[in-house]
């Protein structure tokens, strides 16, 4: 194999040297970096799960989050709604009260204007009463005939007026 050019034993100098680099660097370099690799697919792909996990979670939590608002907006709007409804309600009992309140202010003005009313014509009445009584002294002394008469009655009706006026 000398004409080809192969000298043995340079040949098999390398190739054991080249087997032995290979299994050095198969133990020492190969396995650990395989190792290594083999420990970052792993830490990746639990890495990758958690991520997923807390994903969920988190459509989860989001979920959750969204029903109790929608919760909380309904008992917002029905504690709105009760509050409007309460404050109705007060508002129709105050109206009513102040309805009473008029109305009872009413009647006592219509009381106080009818005694005053009575006062008035009982003051009337005995004044009347008394011209009534001066007139008919003055008809008793005078002789009654025609003219006075009409006079008699004239006076009266004009002192009845200014009693009126």
């Amino acid at each position: 194999m000398d004409a080809v050019g192969i000298n043995w034993p340079g040949l098999l100098t390398q190739l054991i040297s080249f087997l032995i680099l290979f299994l050095l660097l198969k133990k020492f370099l190969y396995r650990p970096v395989i190792k290594m690799l083999e420990d970052r697919a792993e830490k990746i792909k639990t890495s990758l799960e958690a991520a997923d996990k807390v994903k969920q979670e988190a459509e989860q939590t989001t979920a959750a989050n969204e029903s109790l608002m929608l919760k909380a907006r309904e008992e917002s709007q029905a504690l709105i709604s009760e509050s409007r409804e309460q404050a109705k309600k007060i508002k129709e009992s105050e109206l009513e009260k102040s309805k009473l309140q008029i109305e009872i202010e009413r009647k006592r003005a219509l009381d106080e204007i009818r005694s005053e009313e009575d006062k008035i014509i009982n003051n009337i009445r005995s004044e009347f009463s008394g011209l009534a009584i001066s007139a008919a002294e003055k008809i008793i002394e005078r002789e009654v005939n025609e003219n006075n008469h009409k006079e008699i009655i004239q006076l009266f009706l004009e002192k009845a007026k200014n009693i009126k006026s």
